[in-house]
């Protein structure tokens, strides 16, 4: 297993995409997707560029989430609610129940540290959260993902800055358990995040 390595997928969909591009970096490697492909064909991809480089750490999902259904209520600490979540809106068909088990399968054994999920939402409410218990479970990977909405930077040269996460942030084990990370700088009533998962940024 290469510990060194990262993989990004980012979607650069001209209509839902993120824009800008993932800054190049040492032991970094970046898959631009757009919402034609199939779903099983992003997941073979990664499975592709894992293995080419023996392996990796860290693979990180940069995507466009639905805002379906937001509101902003007290309870909720201010944030939005998304009634979607998780991988919804990956590529063409999206990870549902349906398909969340071979899409999980096919990560599995591939990246040593975790599988995170930089979208808005990733982890809203019932069916964010569970299919993020279940991805976590079926590639016996560690996933991370936040309930609330994130925030990118771009540079003068257009480098996506991912920064550190924004909101409820969970830490979903293999054994489909979901446990509290931390609670991010930004949502209400919160402290500062004792620990942080800002890519590092090597090779420069």
């Amino acid at each position: 297993m290469n510990a060194s390595h990262e993989i990004w997928v980012h979607d650069v969909d001209p209509l839902h995409g993120i824009g800008g591009v993932i800054p190049p970096a040492a032991g970094r490697t970046v898959i631009r997707i757009d919402r034609t492909w199939p779903t099983m064909s992003v997941a073979s991809e990664i499975q592709s560029k894992a293995h080419a480089t023996g392996g990796a750490s860290v693979l990180w999902f940069v995507f466009h989430a639905s805002t379906a259904n937001a509101s902003l209520t007290e309870a909720e600490g201010g944030w939005e609610d998304y009634l979607f979540g998780g991988l919804s809106e990956l590529g063409r068909d999206g990870v549902f129940s349906s398909n969340v088990a071979a899409f999980g399968l096919a990560l599995r054994g591939l990246f040593s540290d975790s599988i995170r999920l930089l979208a808005c939402g990733a982890a809203a409410r019932w069916n964010g959260m569970e299919i993020c218990r279940r991805l976590a479970f079926h590639s016996q990977t560690v996933v991370i993902a936040s309930q609330d909405s994130q925030e990118y930077t771009t540079n003068a040269r257009g480098e996506i800055d991912v920064g550190v996460w924004e909101g409820r942030v969970f830490k979903f084990l293999p054994n489909g358990e979901a446990v509290e990370w931390f609670v991010g700088p930004t949502a209400s009533g919160s402290m500062a995040p004792t620990r942080s998962v800002m890519p590092r940024v090597t090779g420069r």
